[in-house]
């Protein structure tokens, strides 16, 4: 089960589509184990022929007394010899390349695993805070996002790590123009505004305006607001 990700911009999550996300996650998990359990028990066995095959072929360049393939030309009368040597170089030639490409396909899976447990924490994370963009509200949270080992923290500047969901609540609490005014259902913008313009638009001073960020500047604009002289 992959994750649709278009299928969640804009919304809030309900326990339904949380749990549907907690089911792709189990399964990709489980993919990567099994991914790695076959790449790490097909490694040492093709570890183990090569090394076998190596052998064989450095015992058969000791009999004949040479060091490369490239040496078997200049013996005489062993074309029999030189076809066995090159059968052995294709043999672990081979089994080097399927080697590689299962620790690639490997890496691929984790990759796409380490993604999607990301992005499942950031999407809970933003999920319990009534955001009027979770599209904006993610794309803020996740530039704060840093991975240590195996977790996933909130950089909460100066060096300080936090969780994802006291990252999440810290944006809800600070940047109160991404979040829906309180007995807002869900219709207009949410903003909490400085002031009235014309017509009763959202307005931000200039001095905020200044220090927001681009996402915050763009739903800003989206919602018809007025940047005001202080």
């Amino acid at each position: 089960m992959t994750i649709d990700w278009d299928k969640l911009k804009g919304a809030t999550l309900d326990d339904k589509a949380l749990d549907g996300l907690k089911t792709a996650f189990d399964e990709l998990g489980a993919q990567r184990d099994a991914a790695r359990k076959e790449s790490i028990d097909g490694r040492k066995g093709k570890d183990a022929k090569i090394k076998e095959l190596t052998d064989a072929q450095d015992k058969l360049f000791e009999r004949l007394g040479i060091s490369a393939v490239d040496e078997l030309d200049s013996l005489p009368d062993a074309k029999g010899q030189a076809d066995a040597l090159k059968q052995f170089e294709g043999k672990i030639k081979r089994l080097e390349r399927e080697r590689d490409e299962g620790a690639a396909a490997r890496k691929e899976i984790e990759g796409k695993y380490t993604a999607e447990r990301r992005e499942r924490a950031i999407a809970q994370a933003i999920a319990k805070h009534q955001f009027i963009d979770a599209d904006d509200a993610r794309a803020l949270v996740g530039m704060r996002v840093r991975q240590e080992g195996d977790d996933f923290l909130f950089d909460a500047g100066d060096g300080k790590l936090t969780s994802i969901e006291d990252g999440a609540a810290w944006m809800a609490k600070t940047k109160t123009h991404l979040v829906r005014a309180a007995g807002d259902g869900g219709s207009g913008s949410g903003f909490r505004p400085a002031g009235q313009g014309h017509q009763g638009a959202k307005t931000m001073t200039r001095a905020a305006f200044d220090v927001a960020s681009h996402v915050e500047r763009t739903a800003f604009a989206k919602e018809g607001g007025q940047v005001v002289d202080n």
